[in-house]
């Protein structure tokens, strides 16, 4: 991995590029399961990624407080793949808890996928020290009210060339610079941050298949817990 500087973005534009319509996420719901490829989760994490970047600036940091969906995920991989810190966080910390760690981690971006966590968002912005940019995935009385921005809205509003560009001026974090901070519940006091790099995602993936040697192409994954 490090000779090579193998990272998750080369391992999904790879998939990208050469099983590309096998299907990377299901979505089920009332109807029948949606169907997200691989080719489709590339082109769609990278428009995530230049609109955090055109909203966040050259620091660009991202909260993600959002329950589990297919957004939310790429979401999160758009960070993960393109150099951006991000924070997935639990949909149950309080006001006080996020303004902590909003302000630790000086956060830019943050995105949430209905009224009530925006509501909570919103608080926080109240309390923080410094301005972040808040995206909705779902419209909303938030968003109609102007207090935040719906983030297919603001992706429509960047054409290709756009995004190739906002892409190409991000330098992508190094193996071992942090580039995502998972919190713990905070059950015992402030939450704890828990710090991986680059190369702890990918270490993983190949521990993973290392473990599994004879899971083949056709095989398929459950995976029970969020991203």
């Amino acid at each position: 991995i490090r000779r090579s500087q193998y990272t998750l973005e080369t391992m999904l534009a790879h998939r990208a590029l050469t099983i590309g319509a096998h299907a990377l996420f299901e979505e089920y719901g009332r109807t029948s399961p949606a169907r997200w490829s691989y080719a489709r989760v590339h082109a769609r994490t990278r428009s995530f990624a230049a609109t955090f970047l055109a909203a966040g600036g050259p620091e660009t940091r991202v909260a993600l407080c959002l329950d589990n969906s297919v957004d939310g995920a790429c979401s999160d991989l758009a960070c993960l793949l393109h150099g951006i810190l991000a924070t997935p966080l639990s949909i149950h910390f309080t006001t006080d808890e996020l303004v902590w760690i909003f302000e630790r981690l000086r956060i830019t971006v943050a995105v949430a996928d209905n009224d009530e966590r925006l509501h909570r968002l919103l608080e926080v912005r109240k309390r923080v020290t410094h301005r972040f940019t808040l995206f909705s995935l779902q419209a909303n009385r938030s968003v109609e009210r102007g207090e935040a921005e719906l983030l297919a809205a603001a992706i429509a509003r960047l054409g290709p060339a756009a995004v190739e560009a906002a892409l190409a001026a991000q330098p992508r974090c190094g193996l071992d610079e942090p580039c995502t901070v998972m919190f713990t519940s905070g059950s015992t006091g402030r939450p704890k941050g828990v710090v991986f790099t680059p190369f702890n995602l990918v270490a993983k993936r190949f521990a993973r298949a290392a473990a599994l040697p004879a899971v083949g192409r056709d095989e398929v994954l459950l995976c029970y817990l969020p991203l």
